[in-house]
């Protein structure tokens, strides 16, 4: 035999954010003044307090392979998606695609041979190879 029913509910996100509703609020009103809704003061703070938090030398938001590929050429010899998952939980998979078509677009098969490469002089060999114009 089985008692009455209650609906679950699918999310909360109220209640996990009461605690932080002052600072959120704070937070909101501060981005909604500035207009800065991409880039800006607060997504540099993110980006610095997260490199920290993961104890490496720098942190940069991408939204898309392109831009994954534009830090790669300039020297970044990991780049990480996982933290997009708060925001849209398919941006890494579409990000990743992204990459490897962009990759496959300029005939590269390894990361490991573009990292960099934007440092290197437009007559190398890597350059010629890799079809990135830079």
């Amino acid at each position: 035999m089985t008692g009455p029913t209650q609906p679950v509910p699918f999310l909360d996100l109220a209640g996990p954010h009461d605690r932080l509703r002052d600072q959120l609020d704070v937070a909101w009103k501060t981005v909604l003044s500035s207009g800065r809704f991409v880039g800006g003061p607060e997504v540099a703070a993110f980006e610095a307090e997260f490199a920290e938090y993961c104890g490496v030398a720098g942190c940069v938001g991408v939204g898309n392979g392109t831009d994954a590929l534009e830090l790669i050429l300039a020297g970044a010899s990991m780049v990480s998606v996982g933290t997009t998952i708060f925001h849209d939980p398919s941006a890494c998979v579409r990000i990743l695609r992204e990459l490897d078509a962009e990759l496959g677009r300029r005939g590269i098969e390894r990361l490991s041979e573009v990292i960099g490469l934007a440092h290197e002089p437009r007559g190398t060999p890597a350059r010629r190879l890799s079809g990135t114009v830079l």
